[in-house]
Order: structure tokens, then C-alpha cells, then sequence
């Protein structure tokens, strides 16, 4: 993703919670208090789960984030509405995920991830 769309993509409004997605996803410090921290795990049955710091400070090591598929179509209407293309969404999203344990076949979502 060029540094035009990543700085677009982390300034653009959205939900607190996607901001903050995208925020580690990014690898930078989100504008809320509750962050997620480091890379992403895809469970087999489809659930996010990344490290979170809460508003109180308090870590927690392999939150749940939400499933994979609101994840993603978040993410791909945010960029949407950015015009940024699919295929760099897709990349950045590829780079944050550090473990996917779903089947090979199963069904994926928005962004073909």
C-alpha cells in the first residue's frame, strides 16, 4: 500500500473499534485509548483474535476482535470509500494476519482473504 493510501486509511472516520483495526494493522499508535497490539490469529471457525490494551491499561493476550468476515467487509468499505484499490486493502490486511487455522476451503469473505 503506498504511504498516500496508508495515511488516508488511518485518518479516515470510521468506527472506534475499526479505527483502531486499522491502527495495527498499520503498526501505529490508533487515537483511541484501547489499541489492539501486533499481528492477528484467524481461528478455525473464523474469529479475529489479536493482543488488546483496554482504556484501563490492562493487556490482554489474544482478544477477541469479531469474526473475520466483519473484519474484512469493514475494512473494504472504509477503503471503498477511500478509493483505495482492493489489492492493496488486501495486502496490508495479508500483512497483519500471522496465523489463519481455517480449512483451506472454506468460504472467504469481502476480500477474498
Amino acid at each position: 500500500m503506498t504511504p498516500e493510501n496508508k495515511e488516508k486509511l488511518f485518518t479516515a472516520y470510521c468506527h472506534p473499534q475499526t479505527h483502531a483495526i486499522i491502527a495495527a494493522m498499520l503498526d501505529r499508535k490508533p487515537n483511541t485509548t484501547a489499541r489492539y497490539v501486533g499481528k492477528a490469529t484467524i481461528t478455525s471457525d473464523g474469529f479475529c483474535m489479536c493482543s488488546f490494551v483496554g482504556n484501563d491499561g490492562v493487556g490482554h493476550s489474544n482478544a477477541f476482535v469479531a469474526s473475520w468476515e466483519e473484519v474484512e467487509d469493514n475494512l473494504q468499505l472504509v477503503a471503498e470509500d477511500l478509493s483505495i484499490p482492493e489489492d492493496e486493502t488486501r495486502e496490508l490486511v495479508r500483512s497483519w494476519i500471522a496465523q489463519d487455522y481455517r480449512p483451506h476451503n472454506h468460504m472467504r469473505g469481502a476480500l477474498g482473504l
